[in-house]
């Protein structure tokens, strides 16, 4: 049976983003279920999801620019999941990606938030094991800070939820809700708890430049 990296979620709807002994944890699995979807594996927010980009030398026409052709390679924040599906086809499946930032301000000890969210749609997707990924690019690492958690879902074009995984960065916690994934949690989205901002900037790996990296991997974007 493969394993799952899961999430563990503590604390209370009133407190900060914190360092508290919560623990990634390795789970069954669960075998995809009548709709045909399981999610495989999930990455934790900052362990082995930073990567250059395939190509560390920039392109230019200009022969003296070389601070630019010889500069240091940047960090991108890359989100690959593993799913399984059962059926022989299935024409289209429909993933989300949540993110959240955390932005430490030293010697202030405040805490800034960034909220991240895109809808990728795969197609013509065959039995098997598969992979959908999402990036963040350097300049937003650098200005808004690390990921501390990662939400995903798979619906069908219908809208039906198939599977929903979460994962959190080690030793870190979020409010929250019984009733709702930590990303619909208007306590969190809402500011009413955190200092939460929504941006934009989260891309799926077809619009990067990791579009090449093991392709046969990734079904089509449509």
């Amino acid at each position: 049976m493969k394993r799952i990296r899961g999430l563990v979620l503590t604390g209370t709807g009133a407190a900060l983003i914190c360092c508290v002994a919560v623990q990634s944890v390795w789970a069954q699995a669960p075998r995809p279920a009548s709709q045909g979807v399981a999610i495989r594996f999930m990455p934790v927010p900052g362990t082995g999801m930073y990567q250059n980009a395939p190509s560390s030398v920039a392109t230019t026409f200009n022969p003296s620019a070389s601070s630019v052709t010889h500069h240091t390679p940047r960090s991108w924040a890359v989100f690959d999941v593993q799913y399984e599906t059962v059926q022989d086809w299935t024409d289209e499946l429909v993933i989300n990606f949540y993110i959240l930032l955390e932005k430490q301000h030293v010697p202030e000890k405040k805490f800034d938030f960034s909220f991240y969210q895109t809808t990728v749609h795969y197609a013509n997707i065959n039995r098997g094991l598969h992979m959908g990924g999402v990036v963040l690019n350097p300049g937003v690492i650098e200005r808004y800070g690390v990921p501390v958690a990662l939400g995903v879902t798979i619906s069908s074009v219908d809208g039906t939820v198939l599977a929903v995984a979460e994962t959190t960065a080690d030793n870190k916690t979020i409010p929250k809700d019984p009733k709702c994934n930590w990303w619909d949690n208007p306590k969190l989205v809402g500011k009413d708890v955190m200092n939460v901002t929504k941006r934009d900037g989260l891309v799926d790996r077809s619009k990067s430049p990791f579009a090449l990296m093991n392709v046969d991997d990734y079904e089509v974007v449509k």
